[in-house]
């Protein structure tokens, strides 16, 4: 599987800004987070924590987001144990903007844990 963990990022003029975050299951099917409000003036610090299910047969692989230091969804029974791991991360608009898609953000930290 190419992509374990990814991370959406939208802005609509109508709700402002939310992230959503997916993970991959053994079956390759996605389960992950429902759209999360985002903040949209000032700084975000948006933290993921993603655990591989313990073994075949365990679902208990489990997704936590975290916006502003402050628990903003977990996703429990994941069954992930022989989904791979985590290899690259890709940051910016990596794919699906418009041609009429304008504007800037910014990135100025990252930093990955294992």
């Amino acid at each position: 599987m190419a992509r374990m963990v990814t991370a959406v990022l939208r802005y609509r003029d109508a709700t402002g800004m939310a992230l959503r975050v997916k993970v991959h299951q053994n079956d390759s099917s996605w389960v992950g987070t429902g759209w999360l409000p985002v903040p949209t003036s000032g700084a975000v610090q948006v933290q993921m924590e993603w655990v591989r299910s313990s073994g075949p047969g365990a679902q208990d692989g489990i997704l936590a987001v975290y916006i502003d230091g402050m628990l903003a969804d977990t996703v429990v029974g994941i069954d992930n144990d022989a989904a791979g791991n985590v290899d690259f991360v890709r940051i910016g608009v990596t794919g699906g903007a418009e041609a009429t898609t304008t504007g800037s953000h910014y990135f100025d930290e990252y930093l990955s844990l294992r």
